[in-house]
């Protein structure tokens, strides 16, 4: 607590010095391997103090869980660990996880550091955390499709996820796993987790289809960009199977514009013009964006009034028109279904419009959005902090994700055959 108010009395003048020690000394922050790093001095101690007080600040000033006394009682409590411990971090890396930490206590999804720029140095470690567990979905030369990982380094999937969760925010540990999936393989993440050999390698025990095990040495050999290896993707386009009668609108982005509402037009134009009787949007890729799209699919469904997200409400505009869409509504959801998409999941289950089909998704039904990116001074450090309640329509108790009303998952099998369980569901269905 002393530390704290001492920071207060003393910000301005180390501010000063700050600013006059970077423009003299050429100190430069870069993400381009798998951390923040500052080229020549670490940062320190009255620095990480002013980040925290910023940090601090920025959370309690925003974030609608703090209104809650006990649950603002808790954040300062986490601060005030945080002041103390920042005498022992000897690393950059150490300070990133010291605020991700503090901010993985509030358990909102959407108050995170930002860890999506620039690339980090990682193993060739793909996998897919399955109901069966780690599985790898892309082999390389020591790993095939469908080995199980039974242990990296000295934990095991479970001891590992629990690690996990100290450092990333989630509302439950669907999301901690799709999150898991994509950081875990770097060498930031897993040097903090003590997973790293003698040799600079990581020793992956893995169990194969046929249940022989075997244990592989992983080099950190490429450096991957998060941005380009999961959210490289189109954010909207359709395909029609007439054989099937059947329509996928994949809508892996919330990406309301022009050319978002051209398409959605198209795709229920021909869907009505080729008389699909099953309409089916994909939201398994979908972490988020703009709720008004919505609205947008709202339009040429037949439907009157709709309950949307914090108990606002929908009607249909075009209702005059006599060939609104009538048929089967299904809606695909993942654990990678996040935010603005969760909510359009919810939307569709909760007022009854469509069914929703496959894992239940990375979000809680009654969680906080909104959330602008913010910049520690310092360390530069980027995150975002959530400024409103986010709740979907709701019939029951809130929960912490939203469940399918057919639950379907991947298995090991699927990942070594290629197969779209979801999808061969929602064709076979009557």
């Amino acid at each position: 607590m002393k530390k704290r108010y001492l920071t207060f009395i003393i910000i301005c003048v180390l501010l000063f010095l700050v600013i006059y020690i970077i423009s003299n000394n050429n100190i430069k922050f870069t993400t381009k391997s798998n951390s923040i790093e500052i080229e020549h001095n670490t940062i320190s101690i009255s620095e990480m103090n002013m980040d925290l007080y910023y940090l601090e600040k920025q959370v309690i000033d925003n974030h609608p869980a703090l209104k809650d006394k006990d649950t603002l009682d808790r954040f300062k409590g986490k601060m005030d660990y945080a002041y103390e411990k920042i005498d022992s971090i000897k690393s950059n890396d150490e300070f990133v996880f010291l605020v991700m930490e503090i901010l993985a206590t509030l358990k909102d999804g959407h108050t995170a550091v930002d860890l999506y720029n620039g690339s980090y140095n990682a193993i060739d470690l793909n996998f897919k955390w399955l109901d069966e567990g780690m599985i790898i979905n892309e082999g390389n030369e020591v790993l095939k499709k469908g080995d199980k990982v039974l242990k990296i380094g000295n934990m095991k999937p479970e001891q590992i996820l629990l690690n996990m969760k100290k450092f990333i925010p989630s509302e439950n540990d669907y999301w901690l796993k799709y999150k898991s999936e994509q950081f875990l393989p770097t060498k930031m993440f897993l040097n903090h987790l003590g997973l790293i050999n003698n040799k600079d390698k990581v020793d992956v025990l893995v169990e194969d289809y046929n249940g022989k095990i075997k244990n592989v040495q992983l080099s950190f050999n490429n450096y991957i960009s998060i941005m380009e290896k999961y959210y490289n993707l189109r954010p909207f386009y359709y395909e029609i199977n007439n054989n099937k009668s059947i329509g996928i609108f994949y809508l892996n982005f919330c990406i309301y514009n022009e050319q978002y509402i051209k398409k959605v037009e198209e795709f229920f134009h021909d869907i009505k013009k080729d008389r699909i009787e099953k309409a089916v949007i994909d939201l398994r890729k979908n972490s988020g964006g703009n709720a008004v799209v919505i609205g947008e699919f709202l339009q040429y469904i037949n439907v009157e009034k709709v309950e949307l997200l914090n108990d606002v409400w929908f009607s249909n505009s075009i209702n005059e028109q006599t060939d609104l869409f009538n048929g089967e509504i299904y809606v695909l959801t993942s654990k990678e279904t996040f935010s603005a998409a969760h909510g359009f999941a919810g939307v569709f289950k909760n007022n009854n419009i469509g069914l929703i089909v496959g894992e239940p998704t990375g979000n809680a039904t009654l969680a906080y959005g909104n959330a602008p990116r913010c910049e520690l001074p310092n360390s530069k450090i980027e995150f975002n902090v959530a400024t409103d309640i986010f709740k979907i329509p709701n019939k029951g108790a809130y929960s912490n994700t939203l469940e399918p009303d057919i639950y379907i998952t991947y298995t090991r099998q699927d990942i070594i055959l290629s197969n779209d369980p979801i999808i061969e569901w929602v064709i076979d269905c009557n």
